[in-house]
């Protein structure tokens, strides 16, 4: 595997992002009418490592069968339903691509472990793919990821106007199926091209398990404050805040609201500023994502009624393993990637886990590799702590120095 990766800066702010925006637009789109060649079949689960572990998959090569491409995906895990001929300006001229959209059924807990016992519940990601001008692409398939969390299925067609044509002959976009999707818990709808001015609404999700329609992946938000209006009963709120607290109702006051009406829960510049807005913030995030953690529309149930929560299974590992199905639903030996800021991360973790299934990898702007939110978390704190430490000592030896 060969790696090709760009330094990444920090602020003590926090991390800065580095999304590539695109220096031209999208023109001259044409959706497949009747009678064009726009295949509709495209993605099922490799049993041959069913007895294994998740941690014994690890290393493990599943087999790919040379049945399906990227152009006849494996129709179990991957369904094209809508084929787009466009024209993409890039920095150097207009290229003729073909763009298919579809949906890739994943299941909710990547353990083949688990389907010893019983099936998990199954939900849908939408994908896109820009074909190779050269087809069968030489390279194979190259997922491109522009970080957040949070960039979707149109980052291979946003890579494709700058990053990807660097040297003006068009060899990523020729040698490669380039492929996006969006990751569990992405605002799917949020898409600038699947919409009723241009590409037209995604279709729903066509699969079916235990006879029941399997839906898109949640998209993840936490409001549920403000949705149980929680701000119109001061009382009730601080009593769930701080219930042993006698100046609770001052607190609201002073603390809670203004950093509400600030920015809102769970994000406020006012917080760093004063320990007491840092501990009414905290206790306002902790409710906050209490409540969450129990909404319903997180709340999934497998064919035998055990009930599953999503936000348990919507982590950077989680996506790395959506990835590979995404490459056996094409029948690809192997993957490259292309990511961005936190893209990087998904990249490395890929890599981790199916190193023998890596081809390419470009990291652009590494961040730490943390495969999930809590050690990434912790890093961070860390990281901040010890700048903070280093400015103090660094004072006091001035002091000390008459400086």
């Amino acid at each position: 595997t060969r790696l090709v990766t760009r330094p990444f800066c920090y602020s003590f702010a926090g991390t800065a992002m580095i999304l590539l925006a695109a220096l031209l637009s999208v023109a001259f789109s044409q959706v497949c009418k009747e009678g064009d060649d726009c295949p509709v079949t495209s993605g099922a689960f490799d049993d041959e490592t069913s007895d294994l572990s998740l941690r014994q998959l690890r290393g493990v090569k599943a087999a790919v069968s040379k049945e399906w491409s990227f152009l006849k995906p494996n129709p179990e895990l991957l369904i094209w339903d809508k084929r787009v001929n466009t024209s993409l300006n890039t920095t150097t001229d207009v290229v003729n691509i073909s763009i298919y959209n579809g949906w890739l059924k994943v299941p909710l807990v990547h353990d083949p472990a688990l389907l010893d016992y019983e099936l998990p519940p199954y939900v849908c990601l939408r994908v896109r793919g820009m074909a190779a001008l050269k087809q069968p692409a030489m390279n194979g398939p190259l997922l491109a990821h522009c970080g957040g969390p949070g960039s979707g299925r149109r980052c291979a067609m946003d890579m494709s106007k700058v990053n990807f044509d660097i040297d003006g002959q068009h060899s990523v976009m020729k040698d490669f199926d380039l492929l996006a999707i969006d990751q569990r818990g992405v605002n799917t709808s949020s898409d600038p091209y699947e919409t009723e001015k241009r590409w037209g609404k995604a279709p729903p999700c066509p699969f079916k398990e235990a006879e029941k329609a399997v839906k898109p992946f949640p998209t993840m938000y936490c409001n549920e404050i403000k949705r149980k209006n929680l701000l119109q009963k001061p009382k009730k709120l601080m009593e769930m805040l701080a219930p042993l607290d006698n100046t609770s109702m001052d607190a609201f006051k002073n603390y809670v609201l203004p950093i509400w009406k600030a920015a809102n829960v769970p994000y406020t510049d006012m917080a760093p500023y004063n320990e007491s807005f840092v501990r009414w913030y905290y206790r306002l995030v902790k409710l906050e994502h209490a409540f969450c953690f129990e909404a319903e529309r997180y709340k999934l149930k497998a064919p035998n009624g055990r009930e599953y929560n999503s936000l348990l299974f919507a982590g950077t590992v989680d996506l790395a393993h959506d990835l590979d199905l995404f490459r056996q639903a094409i029948g690809a030996e192997q993957l490259s990637l292309y990511g961005a800021s936190y893209g990087t991360s998904v990249a490395s973790v890929y890599a981790s886990i199916f190193p023998h299934l890596t081809f390419r990898l470009v990291m652009d702007g590494v961040v730490n590799p943390a495969p999930d939110v809590t050690l990434r978390a912790a890093s961070s704190a860390r990281g901040i702590e010890s700048v903070w430490d280093g400015l103090v000592q660094d004072c006091e030896t001035s002091v000390v120095r008459n400086m």
